[in-house]
């Protein structure tokens, strides 16, 4: 569903009206058109190509680099490999290792502890949500997968941000925040 309608151009996202009714999406701010997550490096582990397409083409549209894993095995080990990953995009229901367990087991890497897991799902029971946090999930984001809502999930971690003492936050690059990276977001 999110190929079906991509901006024609970056500086010009379709507005509300242009969308399909499914593809409406929640209010967001000012940082529409993904110039925000430029430079981003972002891992979207997901079995489907039908999914890991539109996600990677929107992506690179608005200058992310893409990596992607088919499985939860071959996520956990490009993270593994990549630990200049920024964020990383987790399909729930995947065979074999879902992304429950796909979440845990990235956890438990040394460059897993502290890069942002976004569990994307189309999976709407109540609780939903819980268990993806409770597996190790930074952020849900309901397929189908609105555009500018990814985008907005993306730019809520990055350019990751450390306070340093009394002065300026600091722009670091996610590889090097290490375990303070959550905890100075808020800063």
């Amino acid at each position: 569903v999110l190929g079906e309608w991509l901006p024609a151009s970056e500086d010009v996202p379709p507005t509300p009206d242009d969308r399909p009714p499914a593809l409406k999406s929640l209010p967001t701010n000012e940082k529409r058109g993904g110039s925000h997550v430029a430079g981003m490096k972002v891992l979207v582990v997901d079995d489907d190509f039908r999914n890991v397409f539109p996600l990677s083409a929107l992506l690179e549209r608005v200058n992310v680099e893409t990596l992607s894993a088919g499985n939860g095995n071959q996520g956990i080990q490009l993270l593994s490999q990549s630990p200049d990953v920024d964020l990383v995009l987790v399909d729930i229901m995947m065979p074999g290792m879902d992304g429950y367990a796909t979440m845990r087991a990235m956890r438990e890497l040394p460059s897993g502890t502290d890069v942002p897991l976004v569990a994307v799902t189309a999976k709407v029971e109540a609780g939903e949500r819980q268990r993806c946090i409770e597996a190790g999930a930074s952020g849900y984001v309901p397929k189908p997968v609105d555009a500018a809502q990814l985008l907005d999930v993306l730019g809520e971690w990055y350019p990751p941000v450390t306070s340093v003492g009394q002065g300026e936050p600091q722009v670091v690059h996610a590889g090097s925040v290490g375990s303070d990276r959550q905890a100075v977001r808020s800063a």
